[in-house]
C-alpha cells in the first residue's frame, strides 16, 4: 500500500510524538495497544501507534503511520459497524465497539475499540 502525502496529519503526528504533556507521555509509554487517527483529515489516517499496538499487529510504525485504519481492519469489519463508528466520531460522541482486526501476517484477532473524539493542538 503506497504512502500518501499527509502534511497536516504528519504535523499532528509530530506534535503528539514531541508533546511534553502527561497525556502524550502516557500514550507513548502505555502497555495498551493504542492507535490514534486524524479525524480532521480525509480518510482519517493513523497518526500514532503505541509500541504495544505494533507488537500486537506485527506492523512497523513506518508501515501504518500515515495510512488509513483499513490497514489493520482490511476486510474484517462489517461496513455497518464502521459507519456507526464514523457517525459517532463525526457527532462528537464516544463509543465502544468490538472489531475483528488483522495482523501484518494476515492472522486475525479480536479487539475492543474505544472511540473518543479529541483534539491535538490549539482549537480554533
Amino acid at each position: 500500500m503506497p504512502q500518501r502525502p499527509l502534511k497536516s496529519s504528519e504535523a499532528r503526528a509530530g506534535q503528539l510524538q514531541n508533546e511534553p504533556d502527561r497525556s502524550a507521555l502516557a500514550a507513548k509509554t502505555t502497555q495498551m495497544a493504542l492507535i490514534f487517527t486524524d479525524g480532521q483529515a480525509p480518510d482519517g489516517p493513523i497518526i500514532f501507534a503505541s509500541d504495544a499496538a505494533l507488537t500486537l499487529t506485527g506492523f512497523t510504525r513506518g508501515e501504518i503511520v500515515g495510512e488509513h485504519i483499513d490497514v489493520v481492519l482490511r476486510d474484517t469489519v462489517d461496513p455497518g459497524l464502521l459507519s456507526s463508528m464514523r457517525g459517532a466520531m463525526a457527532a462528537g460522541r464516544d463509543g465502544t465497539w468490538e472489531l475483528t482486526c488483522r495482523r501484518a501476517d494476515g492472522s486475525e484477532f479480536l479487539a475492543v475499540a474505544f472511540g473518543l473524539p479529541a483534539m491535538i493542538g490549539p482549537v480554533a
